[in-house]
């Protein structure tokens, strides 16, 4: 026999405490528990902007959640579209959350002042160079395994790594020498024996003159390299 509504409350309440939620994860946490269930577009109406990542904030503290994929029309195009609906089905005891970043913490990292994959300037984010859910983490935290993300590239580096063969293989050295943790000296992308140039021009005579080049700016590159070899 499963687990009454007051039951699984219950069980959640005491997890988040165990594993360390944070804010963000009680929060959706108590949304889903109360609705039964709940959508990506129900999180972006409550203003989640990347509701993946609140949802993941929930399952880093141990929290189970069932997730499936619906239909349903979008009011504002008369479309019919696809997200995904998540239900909390339970709870792991064995983890602990990530640790919030303390404001020292975060300022030490945000210092350089802009994002270290491709250098667009702030609003800033902290992340861990290897991803929390392969090689945890450190605390009290060590700035060397931290670095500063744009948002962009943030939601970025979590696509590539939970679709990296690495996100199953859990091997920390391979997390080290991948561009999304080491982007000025790496060995792969994601798994991928590939390089990539990521730049944000700032300068509006540099923006004049990309665009000058647009969209020929990769081959000049390619002819430059294949030039120089």
């Amino acid at each position: 026999m499963g687990l009454s509504a007051a039951e699984l409350r219950l069980q959640v309440e005491e997890q988040m405490e165990r594993g360390r939620a944070s804010k963000r994860a009680r929060e959706v946490a108590r949304i889903i528990l109360e609705r039964g269930a709940c959508t990506t577009t129900d999180l972006e109406e409550l203003g989640y902007k990347h509701p993946p990542r609140a949802v993941k904030d929930l399952k880093d503290a141990g929290i189970e959640i069932r997730t499936i994929t619906e239909s349903y029309v979008d009011p504002s195009t008369g479309n019919t579209k696809r997200r995904a609906k998540y239900s909390v089905v339970g709870v792991d005891a064995s983890k602990e959350s990530r640790r919030q970043f303390s404001k020292a913490v975060s300022d030490a990292v945000k210092a350089s002042g802009k994002c270290e994959v491709c250098g667009a300037l702030p609003p800033l984010q902290v992340d861990h160079r290897v991803p929390f859910d392969i090689g945890g983490e450190t605390f009290p935290h060590v700035l060397d395994e931290l670095m500063p993300l744009c948002p962009s590239c943030n939601r970025s580096k979590s696509w590539a790594c939970e679709h990296c063969e690495n996100w199953t293989l859990k091997d920390t050295d391979m997390c080290r020498a991948c561009m999304w943790a080491s982007p000025h000296q790496y060995d792969h992308v994601a798994g991928r024996q590939q390089r990539e140039i990521r730049i944000t021009l700032t300068d509006p005579r540099d923006v004049l003159r990309f665009d000058c080049l647009r969209p020929d700016a990769t081959n000049i590159v390619i002819e430059y390299l294949r030039e120089n070899e």
